[in-house]
This record gives C-alpha cells, structure tokens and sequence, in this order.
C-alpha cells in the first residue's frame, strides 16, 4: 500500500490497481459517512495486466518524483497520480439483462467458504488472546490467522471479479486465471508454466461461465499440487474455432484411470463443466502424470 501525498492510499492487487481517498477512511472511521468510494485500474484503463502484487516486500515503491509503481507478471506498471484525471459526470445507463440468478448462485458458492473462515478467525483470536500465553504458543494461531485473511481476501477480490460487468469478457478470464495460477503455485512452492494465447477475440463470458471456469481451474491446480508429486505445473489456454480449451497439466506421478474409482473431486469437475455447458477430460498415465482439459463452446462476438 502506497501514500501518494496528495491525499489517497493506493493498494495493488490480483484484480487490479486500487486508489480510496484518505479523507473518506478518516471519516468512516469517525462515523461521519458509510462508505468510501474506490478507484480501481486494470487493462481496460492501460495496465500491463490485472494481477500487481510482485509476491514480495516491498511490493510496491513511490519514487522521489512522486511516481507510484507496482510490479506484475508482465512488468511495472507506473502512475503519476498528480495527472490521473476522473470523469465526475456518471454515465447513462442502459440496462440489458438483470444477471440476479447469476450473482445468487455465485453468492451462494462463497457464502459457506467465507463463513467457515470467519469462524476459525475468530477462534484462532480467541486463543491467542489468552491471557499468559508464551510467546512460542502464539506463534502458530497467528500465523494461521494471517492465512486464512490471505484467503478471504481472495475469496473476496473473487467476487467483486465475477460480478463486474467490466470483466465479462474472454480477455479478463485469462489474465485472472494466469494471476491466480502464479500466485497460487508461488505460495506452494510449485513451479508455473504458462501457456495462454495472446490477442484474444472479445468475446463476451458471463459471470456464471468465468466462475465456473475458475472454480473448476482452482480445483485441477488444487489437485496436482496435493496429489502430482512434481514441482511443475503448466496452464495452457487457447481456442479452437468457436471453443474455449483450458488445460491444466502435470508430468507427475499420474495414476492409472482403470483402477481408479473416481472420487468427489474428479467427479465435480466434470459435472462443473457440464453445468457450463462444455465437458471436462482427464487423461492420465500411471508414472507419466496428468491432463485435465476443460471444453467450453463459446458465443458468437
């Protein structure tokens, strides 16, 4: 997080660059106003790509000139925030379609996921909070605390993602899949090699579709890091006329398929993408690792 001595904190993150008025946090603090109302950059505004958190510290730097910059995957992203000028005018609106069902059902994806973290933080505080603790005692509490925030903060920079018409697009599905993928395998130890076509056609993706994808992609990411026995994983996206192809792969230890029952979370792959409207196909040898493919036919632009 960055002070940009002109009055704004500015935060860098896998959806984006975001700048918040200082005044408007001194106020909600002081119960003056509710809300403070937020700025966010991402590829539509110029930036390299939408995932700015360098994974390091510090993961972003204020030159002396007064120059913000943030790294990303695909370089430094800069702003001069003296000249960012916003548009106070709002724009007409014209509504289309109302995705209520959509957002519903994401809501109702993430509501158990963010419950259940609450939970253990409040838990965790709780015991770290007793009194007479010994300092060793509390190491571990905390700093499962400090993980399970890494994770709602995920959780919920994945909604404001999946809801955001601004994202609805093929061309947003890849750059947050590509982020995610790189900062997920990071935090693993796990080696990440991308894959993904460039000049991708706009073509338009739903919320419910480009969650869906992503649920499915974290679960096959999910998978090969628990069960790959490789440090190597590799993301490819392209297309293939008028269908999405995603592929998540492993030269791991693989299994043999015929002797494989197939559990939960091979078959919830499956039935994830066939509620999409594609299909999901796992190729795998014992010794020679993993292919999970995802098929997905997209709209016509």
């Amino acid at each position: 997080m960055l002070d940009d001595g002109v009055g704004s904190l500015w935060l860098g993150s896998l959806g984006g660059i975001f700048r918040v008025s200082k005044a408007e946090l001194r106020a909600i603090e002081e119960r003056r106003q509710t809300a403070a109302s937020w700025l966010q950059l991402d590829r539509s505004d110029g930036l390299l790509t939408r995932e700015c958190t360098g994974g390091f510290q510090p993961a972003a730097w204020r030159a002396q000139d007064g120059e913000l910059r943030f790294p990303t995957v695909n370089g430094v992203d800069r702003i001069r925030p003296e000249k960012l000028a916003t548009n106070p005018v709002p724009p007409p609106v014209l509504i289309e379609e109302v995705r209520l069902n959509d957002r519903a059902r994401i809501a109702r994806d993430l509501h158990d996921d963010l419950g259940a973290s609450l939970t253990e933080i409040s838990m965790l505080a709780a015991l770290a909070a007793e009194e007479h603790a010994p300092a060793e005692a509390l190491r571990e509490p905390l700093q499962q605390i400090a993980g399970k925030a890494r994770t709602l903060v995920g959780a919920l920079d994945e909604i404001v993602w999946a809801v955001n018409p601004r994202h609805a697009s093929l061309a947003s599905l890849a750059d947050y899949l590509a982020a995610f993928a790189t900062e997920f395998l990071a935090s693993t130890g796990f080696a990440l090699r991308l894959d993904v076509a460039h000049d991708l056609p706009p073509l338009p993706l739903n919320a419910e579709r480009r969650h869906g994808l992503f649920l499915a992609v974290r679960e096959a990411l999910n998978n090969a890091v628990k069960h790959s026995g490789t440090r190597e994983v590799w993301l490819r996206l392209r297309l293939d006329a008028d269908c999405l192809l995603i592929t998540i792969e492993d030269h791991g230890r693989g299994f043999d398929p015929a002797k494989k029952s197939g559990g939960d979370g091979l078959r919830n792959l499956c039935e994830r993408l066939t509620d999409l409207g594609g299909e999901c196909r796992i190729d795998s040898i014992d010794g020679a690792g993993t292919r999970v493919h995802f098929r997905l036919p997209l709209p016509p632009p």
